[in-house]
C-alpha cells in the first residue's frame, strides 16, 4: 500500500526480493493504492508489483496475487468516484487492475469495503439513520462470478466486512455463484474487534482470515510514544490529517498511549521488540491465515519477517498481552482486624485531567483527574494530596473518605502521568497557566531548582552527612512505651523546661511540672498570675502547693493570666509571656515567687507594636542569663532588650520592603511563626508559605528563601547546628537542608548565612499515608519539631508533631537516607515511615524532654492532651 508514495519502485523491489527470497508467496494490493490516496499514485502500486512480477517469471509461480476493488467514496479519479460498488464498477475495477498488475488471472479479488452503511475505519457505532441505497449482495456476486467463469479472477474475498454482511454473502452464493473464501479486517494488539463476531463465522464457515494493520499501522512499534509523538518521518506524523480515518483508529489518544506503552515494557521484559511481540501475537491466533504487512524500508521488513518465523509466544506472556490494556484500580478497606489492604477494584481503567473551567471566561483553572472503565467512575479536583509512589507506579488518592491506589504499567504511563499532574497541581494552586514565566514569577528562579525534582546531586547530600547512623529495624518497628502522669481539665499548652521544672498553660493557672528521667511528674505546685491592670502597676500573682484536687485560681489585678505564648527566660527563673488580649505587651513573671514584676510596652517612635511570638535568641538562651529575645509580628522581625525599658534594641525591616523613616512597613510578609539555632540563625514561616533564614548577625534581609508550596506555616522549628529546618504545614512537614556545596567547590556554605538558590538540595516532604489521615479525621498537622538538644556535637534524632488525637513520630536518620521512591507536593521525596500514637482525645502538644532527661537507650517526650499527660519512652524500662 506505500509502494508509489513513501516506497519508491527500487526499494519496492528490494523489499519484494527479499521477501521472495523468505519464502512469501502472498502479495497484497489495491486499485486506490498507494495511500494517502491522491489522483497521482491511484493505481501506483499495483504498476510496481506488476513490473517486479514481469521481471521474475519466476515469483509469479506458485504466487497468490491479490488485490481489491474500492466500493464508493470521494475519490473522484478513481472511475468518476463510483457511487456503488455495483456490477459495473466492479467490472471496470477487474480490467484495471489486471493491466497494472500485467497478470491474466487475479489469485484473489476482494471487496475493498461494503457499498452500504456500516461502522468503519475508526468507526464503532452503527447509526440506522446513515443507510443509503446501495448495490444488492447477489448482484455484485454475479459480476465477480463472470469474472471466475472469464478466467480473469480465481477466488473471491471481503474485506472491512461486518459479520451480518459475510454471512449474507455467503448465503447468496448458493451453488451458482462463488463462495467468499477470505476475509480482511484489520487485527491487532489494540483493535480485537474481529474477535467478538467475525471469529466465529470464519471458523463455523471455513473462511480464511487475513489480519492487516497488525501493527496498529506502526503504533504497536513504539516510535510514536516519545513526547514528541515520534519522527516527524514517520507515516502517522509525514502524512497527519491526510488518512480518512486518521483522529479515529490510529489517533495517540490517552488509553491507546497508555495500551501501546504497556505492550512495549511488555515485549523488552520478554527479550522481543514491541514489533516482535506484536505480530507473533496475531500469528498465534489459529483462526489467522495470514498477516498482511507493510514495511516503508528493507530493516523494518526483515524485522517483521524473522517476528514471523520466530518462536511461538510464551502461554504466560500471552496472558498478559490479553489483560486489560488500562490500568488497574484498587481500593483501600480495612479489614476485620482493621488492617489496612488493598482490592482490586477494576481493571481496563482509563485515567485523564481536565480543566473544568475551560470554557469559562475570566474564572481560574479547575484540574480534575478522572478515572472511567468498567463500573468505575471518580472524579477528584486536582491538589496537594496525591501520592506518587515510584517504585510501584501507583497513584494514591482520595474521594468521598474513600483511597484509591491507580497502578500504571510499565513503559512511561506513570511518568507521563505525573507530569500531566505536576501541571495541573501548578494551575489549580496559582491560578496561572503553568509556563516557565509564571513559575519563575511565583518561586524565583533559583526557586524552581529549590523545590524541584530529588537529583542524583541532592541524594548524595542527604546522604553524605556526616551524622547519620542508620536506625536499627527495632528501633523504628517497637512502639514506645507510655506512662500516664496525671490528669488537668483544660489543658491549653506546654511550656517545656530544659533545667528542673516544665510547665502546663491552663484556664487563669500554670501548674508546674518536674522533669526528671524519662519525662515529668507532677510538682503539686501551681501559679496563678494576676492580670496588670491596664495602665497600672503589675498585677500580684499565687504560688501554691495542691494537696488535693485544684478549684478556680483566685483572680488579682484585671484577672487571671491564661498566655498566648510563654518563654522562660534568665536561667529559667523568669517567664516571659504574651496575652491575646494586649499583644503589644510583654507579662513577665518571677517563677520563684509566683509574682508578676513587670509589664512593658512593645513600642518603637511612641507607637505599639503587636507581637504574636517571642523566642530566645539562641536555642539554649532560657538557660543562660540572657534579657534579649527577639519578637514576631505580622509584618516585623524584631530584637528586644529587657535591660532597656524602652526596649528595643533594632527594629527589623521586613525582608522584602527595608525600614523606611520609622513607621512605614511592608504588609506582604505575613509572618507566622519562628525559631533559632544554637548559633542564634533565625527561621521564619509565613501565611504565603514560605520559609526564611536569616543569619545571627542581621534581620534586615533573609539570606535565603524557600519557595512556598502554596499552604500556610503555622510552625517552625532548627536543630542546634542549624542544619535542619522543619516547617509544619496542615498536611506536611517540610524538612530542609541548610547546608550546600557551590559547583566546583569542596567548601561546605550554609543557607542561614549566604544564598542557597539552585545548590540547595530539595526539601522533603514528611507526611501521613492516605489511610491515616482518614484515621484522623484529616486533622491538620501540628508543631513539627526536632529532639531537644542543646549541646554542640550532639545530633537530633526524630521529629514530632501532633495531628488531631494523635502524636506522629518520624526518624529523623530514616529522612536523611530516603530514596525518592514517594513522590508528593509537586515531585519531592516524600516520607510516609513513621510511628502513629494514638490517644482518646485532642493532643495539645507533644515535645521531646530535653536531652538531659533523655534514657540511654532512646529518646523521652510527653504527649499532653485536653486533660492528661503521658510520658513516651523508648527506653523498655520506662515504668
Amino acid at each position: 500500500m506505500l509502494f508509489g508514495s513513501d516506497v519508491s519502485q527500487e526499494d519496492a523491489f528490494a523489499q519484494l526480493d527479499a521477501a521472495h527470497e523468505a519464502g512469501v508467496t502472498c502479495f497484497d494490493s489495491a486499485e486506490m493504492y498507494a495511500v494517502p490516496p491522491s489522483a497521482a499514485t491511484c493505481g501506483a502500486s499495483e504498476r510496481i508489483l506488476g513490473a517486479w512480477l514481469a521481471q521474475r517469471p519466476q515469483a509469479r509461480q506458485g504466487a497468490c496475487v491479490a488485490t481489491k476493488v474500492s466500493g464508493p467514496g470521494a475519490m473522484p479519479w478513481l472511475r468518476g468516484g463510483p457511487s456503488a460498488l455495483d456490477p459495473e464498477n466492479i467490472t471496470l475495477a477487474i480490467e484495471g487492475s489486471l493491466q497494472r498488475l500485467g497478470v491474466d488471472c487475479i489469485n484473489l479479488l476482494q471487496l475493498h469495503w461494503p457499498d452500504r452503511n456500516v461502522p468503519m475505519f475508526g468507526k464503532v457505532r452503527f447509526d440506522p439513520t446513515g443507510d443509503y441505497p446501495s448495490c444488492a449482495i447477489e448482484d455484485q456476486l454475479a459480476a465477480l462470478g463472470e469474472a471466475v467463469a472469464a478466467g480473469k479472477v480465481r477466488h473471491v474475498g471481503l474485506s472491512n466486512e461486518t459479520p451480518w454482511g459475510l454471512m449474507r454473502f455467503l448465503g447468496a452464493a448458493g451453488t451458482s455463484l462463488p463462495r467468499v473464501v477470505s476475509l480482511q479486517s484489520a487485527y491487532s494488539l489494540t483493535c480485537r474487534s474481529f474477535d467478538h463476531g467475525l471469529a466465529e463465522c470464519c471458523h463455523r464457515e471455513g473462511v480464511g482470515f487475513m489480519a492487516y494493520s497488525p501493527l496498529a499501522a506502526g503504533l504497536l512499534t513504539g516510535k510514536y510514544e516519545d513526547d514528541k509523538g515520534g519522527p516527524p518521518s514517520a507515516r502517522l506524523n509525514l502524512h497527519r490529517e491526510r488518512y480518512s480515518e486518521d483522529g479515529k483508529r490510529y489517533a495517540r489518544r490517552e488509553p491507546v498511549v497508555a495500551a501501546v506503552r504497556q505492550y512495549a515494557e511488555l515485549a523488552r521484559e520478554w527479550g522481543l521488540t514491541p514489533a516482535e511481540m506484536a505480530l507473533a501475537w496475531v500469528l498465534n491466533n489459529s483462526l489467522v491465515t495470514t498477516a498482511v504487512i507493510g514495511a516503508t524500508s528493507l530493516p523494518q521488513l526483515r524485522e517483521l519477517i524473522a517476528a514471523a518465523e520466530g518462536r511461538p509466544l510464551d502461554p504466560e506472556l500471552l496472558a498478559a498481552c490479553d489483560r486489560p490494556a488500562g490500568l488497574t484500580l484498587y481500593k483501600g478497606e480495612r479489614n476485620s482486624k482493621g488492617d489496612f489492604q488493598w482490592k482490586e477494584a477494576a481493571g481496563g481503567i482509563h485515567a485523564s485531567l481536565y480543566d473544568a473551567n475551560e470554557d469559562a471566561t475570566g474564572r481560574r483553572p479547575e484540574w480534575h483527574f478522572e478515572l472511567e472503565g468498567g463500573p468505575v467512575d471518580l472524579n477528584a479536583v486536582i491538589d496537594d494530596d496525591f501520592v506518587f509512589d515510584l517504585a510501584s507506579r501507583r497513584v494514591l488518592f482520595t474521594v468521598d473518605n474513600t483511597i484509591w491506589a491507580l497502578h500504571t504499567p510499565a513503559g512511561g504511563v506513570f511518568e507521563a502521568l505525573h507530569a500531566k499532574y505536576e501541571r495541573a497541581l501548578f494551575e489549580n494552586k496559582w491560578g496561572l497557566e503553568d509556563t516557565l514565566e509564571n513559575r519563575n514569577k511565583i518561586m524565583g528562579t533559583d526557586g524552581l531548582q529549590m523545590i524541584g525534582k530529588e537529583t542524583a546531586e541532592s541524594l548524595r547530600a542527604w546522604a553524605d552527612d556526616m551524622d547519620v547512623d542508620v536506625p536499627t529495624a527495632a528501633e523504628l518497628s517497637t512502639p514506645p512505651r507510655e506512662r500516664l502522669v496525671g490528669r488537668r481539665d483544660a489543658i491549653h499548652g506546654l511550656v517545656m523546661g530544659a533545667g528542673d521544672r516544665s510547665y502546663l498553660i491552663r484556664d487563669g493557672e500554670i501548674n508546674v511540672m518536674r522533669n526528671v528521667l524519662g519525662g515529668m511528674e507532677d510538682a503539686a505546685v501551681k501559679l496563678s498570675f494576676g492580670m496588670p491592670e491596664s495602665g497600672g502597676t503589675p498585677g500580684t500573682g499565687r504560688r501554691s502547693t495542691r494537696r488535693s484536687s485544684l478549684g478556680p485560681a483566685a483572680a488579682s489585678g484585671g484577672g487571671s493570666l491564661t498566655p498566648s505564648r510563654a518563654l522562660l527566660m534568665a536561667a529559667e527563673s523568669k517567664m516571659a509571656m504574651l496575652t491575646p488580649l494586649r499583644k503589644s505587651n510583654l507579662i513577665q513573671a518571677d517563677i520563684e515567687t509566683g509574682r508578676v514584676v513587670s509589664e512593658w510596652s512593645f513600642q518603637k517612635d511612641g507607637v505599639d507594636i503587636p507581637m504574636d511570638d517571642i523566642v530566645g535568641d539562641t536555642k539554649a538562651s532560657q538557660l543562660e542569663d540572657r534579657q534579649t529575645f527577639l519578637g514576631l509580628g505580622t509584618n516585623r522581625l524584631v530584637r528586644w532588650d529587657m535591660r532597656d525599658r524602652a526596649g528595643v534594641v533594632q527594629e527589623m525591616g521586613s525582608p522584602i520592603v527595608q525600614y523606611a523613616g520609622g513607621k512605614d512597613y511592608a504588609r506582604n510578609t505575613n509572618f507566622t511563626c519562628m525559631a533559632t539555632s544554637g548559633d542564634g540563625y533565625v527561621v521564619v514561616g509565613s501565611q504565603d508559605g514560605r520559609v526564611r533564614l536569616y543569619s545571627e548577625s542581621t534581620l534586615t534581609q533573609a539570606r535565603t528563601s524557600i519557595p512556598s508550596l502554596g499552604y500556610p506555616i503555622t510552625d517552625v522549628d532548627v536543630t542546634y547546628d542549624g542544619r535542619w529546618v522543619v516547617a509544619t504545614a496542615a498536611h506536611y512537614l517540610m524538612v530542609v537542608m541548610t547546608t550546600y556545596r557551590p559547583p566546583g567547590s569542596e567548601a561546605t556554605l550554609c543557607g542561614f548565612t549566604s544564598r542557597m538558590g539552585a545548590n540547595s538540595p530539595a526539601p522533603r516532604l514528611l507526611r501521613l499515608r492516605l489511610e491515616d489521615a482518614l484515621r484522623t479525621g484529616n486533622k491538620p498537622l501540628q508543631k513539627g519539631r526536632f529532639t531537644w538538644v542543646t549541646e554542640r556535637g550532639r545530633q537530633e534524632r526524630w521529629v514530632v508533631a501532633s495531628c488531631g488525637s494523635y502524636t506522629v513520630r518520624w526518624n529523623l536518620r530514616v529522612v536523611k537516607t530516603a530514596n525518592a521512591q514517594t513522590v508528593s507536593g509537586g515531585g519531592l521525596t516524600t516520607v510516609d515511615q513513621y510511628q502513629l500514637l494514638s490517644k482518646e482525645e485532642h493532643v495539645v502538644d507533644s515535645a521531646f524532654m530535653h536531652d538531659n532527661f533523655a534514657r540511654s537507650h532512646g529518646e523521652s517526650m510527653v504527649v499532653v492532651t485536653d486533660n492528661h499527660v503521658y510520658n513516651i519512652n523508648d527506653d523498655e524500662d520506662s515504668s
